[in-house]
């Protein structure tokens, strides 16, 4: 057999993962889009075997130059293979032979045809899918009624160019035009308005495909199967579609009118693509990266060029949503969700711990590299450059910003952002209980960045409700380095000027508290109606000014800890990504494994589980019990009637109270509907919050009468029914008979004492 076939033993494992996997992708898919089309992912295989649809497409590279070229390799198959329409209405196929078993036979269906040509043009080295959507009535069946005849084609189009080519030494004139100018006139308005009529109709049919499309019903009754092949191998510049019944090659442009509509899904041997946009006419630009109508397929040609990468993903456990990674300027915009411990939100710039690729190796780095290294290694044309590494100056100092962003309300520091740029860092911040808005924080440039010393640190306070202007910090200025502190105020009532106020800070030696002198401090007042404060106060102002500052001095401390983390933390998670279980996938979550295993054991039990619950609700209240007591012989009980009379009369009087109750209730709620009617009728000029307010309170008052009146009857019903049990239960219960035994026994020997006596 001349097809290469792969022939290594299969592992049963792998193919139930790869299987289950493919399960848990319909599930997801049929959620999403439950009017979707049906996809073709497991069908079996001519041992009745369920396999994977892309495990039938296998690149093989065959010994035969008429196999090796797009054109001849579609004619070639074309011929080689019969085509088999499907029967009416079109539907998916449940077996699909594989490609070997379609050469032996000669013959096969949509899909086994498309996979043959796709499985000899991989091995020839062109991009080849496999498409499954929808195509015209007359591709699916085989029609070729409307279609001109090749050949008559080919010899018209010779006969024509010898015509052109045959030189003649004298020419006839051609005779005259006889006819009447006016008729000509005519003729030609009619021939232009036939021509104007076809060409609206064709915008209209157009017009509908294009706003409203076919719907899944239309669709799947013209379900079909071709090859899409796709630039830049093998010299191909433009999408190509290859029809694998009659070998016709159609490159997609806005001039060709392909006889596809729809596209449900791409394949190959790598990959599977669903689309998320199946109900689209099929046109030139669909897979280009703008259009973006496939889902994660982006194709684009060899003329654009790449400036930056978009990367959407799915249920990762580190709660990564989305990358975009700019080409140019070398930074990197991820997204994460509100499900991460550390309550990153964004993450904007470059890591500073990232491994450089190797230009010799590129097959061989890791997923996750700098966006400076990427950026430096490929160009706007994409071609790769010899790529260099970053010094540990350029990674501190550089000129590129590195932004954090948190979910603030997840905080307890209500931390919003984290802009980190050089030896400058800036946190802003959400609705802090301290009224604290931003801090700017500037390093020393000695040392490595985890360890470097703080020299400055910037606070901006927002103005607090019922202080005074003049004696509320707008801005906090604490120079660690040089012993500083300034407080700038906030602008008092029409002034152009700040209130200020610096201190420095006074040296502590040998143990004794330090004291402030006035020439440590000063200040700058533009009201003059305001008095300079005490020492005193100047004093228990720059105490509670330096204990913020080793506050500050503390939070930055923690800040840079957390960042040097969070760096960390993504660099692992990228060297090792996982992925959450998705709830679709039933083999693998640990919850849906475990409800299955419950209900499993509820419908084993169902039968034991009702049972012990009847005999608890039967058994849980004996009635009975308090009168048993009362069983004597006495005078003053009356013996068992009398107490069988008593239980019953308790009972009654215990279910009148209940049904008085639902009976005032009931009455409650009639009164509140009369009364809504009766304002209603009383009322004529209503706004239209007002109607509604009352329409909604008398319909509520009519569904409380409703229910309270369904409620009294069921319970009549009810009191009935427990009022007949109970009494049968009186008459059946041994205690009862015992009594009623022992008292017959004593009044008999009572009779016998008088008459002796």
């Amino acid at each position: 057999m001349w097809l290469d076939e792969l022939r290594r033993k299969p592992d049963r494992a792998s193919e139930e993962a790869l299987l289950n996997h493919v399960a848990s992708f319909r599930r997801r898919y049929n959620s999403y889009f439950p009017l979707g089309p049906l996809l073709l992912l497991t069908p079996k295989n001519e041992a009745n075997e369920m396999k994977s649809i892309v495990s039938f497409v296998v690149p093989s590279l065959v010994p035969y130059s008429q196999l090796l070229e797009l054109e001849s390799a579609a004619q070639v198959l074309a011929d080689l293979i019969t085509y088999l329409p499907p029967s009416l209405p079109p539907a998916l196929p449940e077996t699909v032979r594989s490609p070997s078993c379609v050469i032996e036979l000669q013959k096969g269906n949509g899909v086994e045809c498309a996979l043959v040509m796709a499985s000899i043009l991989l091995g020839a080295g062109y991009r080849a899918l496999v498409v499954q959507g929808a195509a015209d009535m007359s591709l699916v069946a085989a029609d070729t009624s409307s279609l001109p005849c090749p050949y008559l084609q080919q010899e018209e189009e010779s006969l024509k160019a010898e015509e052109d080519t045959r030189a003649s030494k004298y020419t006839v004139r051609p005779p005259p035009d006889l006819r009447s100018r006016y008729v000509a006139i005519m003729e030609e308005r009619e021939r232009r308005r036939r021509r104007a009529e076809e060409e609206a109709a064709k915008e209209e049919v157009q017009v509908e495909e294009a706003v409203g499309g076919a719907s899944p019903t239309d669709a799947a009754s013209h379900l079909h199967f071709w090859v899409l092949v796709l630039p830049p191998n093998r010299d191909v510049t433009t999408p190509t579609v290859v029809e694998p019944t009659n070998g016709q090659v159609i490159p997609l442009s806005p001039a060709q009118n392909p006889p596809y509509r729809q596209v449900h899904a791409v394949f190959d041997h790598t990959n599977y693509w669903a689309s998320i946009r199946y109900d689209f006419p099929v046109s030139s630009d669909m897979y280009r990266t703008k259009s973006s109508r496939m889902a994660h397929l982006t194709i684009s040609g060899p003329y654009e060029n790449p400036r930056e990468v978009k990367e959407q993903f799915e249920q990762r456990k580190d709660g990564l949503e989305s990358r975009v990674t700019d080409l140019v300027q070398g930074d990197v915009t991820e997204t994460f969700a509100k499900t991460r411990q550390d309550t990153l939100q964004r993450k904007d710039g470059g890591w500073e711990n990232s491994t450089p690729i190797d230009p010799s190796n590129p097959a061989g780095h890791q997923y996750w590299v700098s966006p400076s290294v990427l950026a430096s290694r490929t160009s706007l044309d994409g071609l790769t450059k010899p790529s260099k590494d970053a010094s540990e100056e350029d990674r501190q100092d550089g000129h590129g910003e590195e932004v954090f962003m948190f979910h603030s309300k997840f905080r307890v520091d209500a931390l919003r952002s984290r802009i980190i740029g050089g030896g400058v860092w800036r946190e802003e911040f959400d609705e802090r209980p301290d009224l604290l808005l931003a801090r700017t924080v500037t390093f020393t440039d000695s040392g490595a960045a985890p360890n470097r010393s703080i020299q400055r640190i910037e606070e901006e306070f927002g103005q607090p409700e019922g202080t005074e202007p003049h004696q509320a910090v707008q801005r906090r200025v604490l120079q660690v380095a040089e012993g500083r502190i300034l407080l700038v105020y906030h602008y008092g009532h029409h002034r152009l000027l700040q209130p200020t106020r610096s201190f420095v800070k006074p040296p502590s030696s040998d143990g004794r508290a330090a004291t402030l002198s006035p020439e440590m401090t000063h200040g700058f007042q533009p009201d003059p109606t305001v008095e300079d404060p005490p020492m005193p106060q100047l004093w228990a102002v720059l105490r509670a000014e330096m204990e913020a500052e080793a506050v500050s001095q503390e939070e930055v401390r923690r800040g840079v800890e957390e960042t040097a983390q969070v760096r960390e933390a993504r660099a692992r998670e990228e060297e090792d990504p996982a992925l959450v279980t998705h709830i679709f996938d039933i083999h693998r979550n640990e919850t849906v494994q475990f409800i299955l295993r419950q209900r499993q054991y509820d419908e084993a039990h169902r039968e034991e589980t009702l049972r012990k619950k009847r005999e608890e609700r039967e058994g849980k209240v004996d009635i009975i019990a308090p009168y048993i007591p009362l069983l004597t012989s006495d005078a003053e009980t009356g013996g068992p009637e009398t107490v069988r009379e008593r239980c019953l009369q308790d009972l009654r009087e215990r279910l009148a109270l209940r049904a008085n109750l639902l009976q005032d209730r009931l009455d409650q709620a009639r009164a509140a509907v009369l009364e809504c009617r009766d304002e209603a009728g009383r009322r004529k000029r209503l706004s239209a919050d007002e109607r509604a307010a009352l329409t909604s309170r008398t319909a509520a008052a009519e569904a409380s009468h409703r229910r309270l009146r369904a409620q009294l009857a069921a319970w009549k019903h009810e009191a009935s029914e427990r009022y007949d049990s109970l009494a049968g239960q009186l008459e059946v219960d041994p205690r009862f008979a015992l009594d009623i035994g022992s008292q017959g026994a004593s009044s008999a020997d009572e009779e016998d004492e008088s008459a002796s006596g």
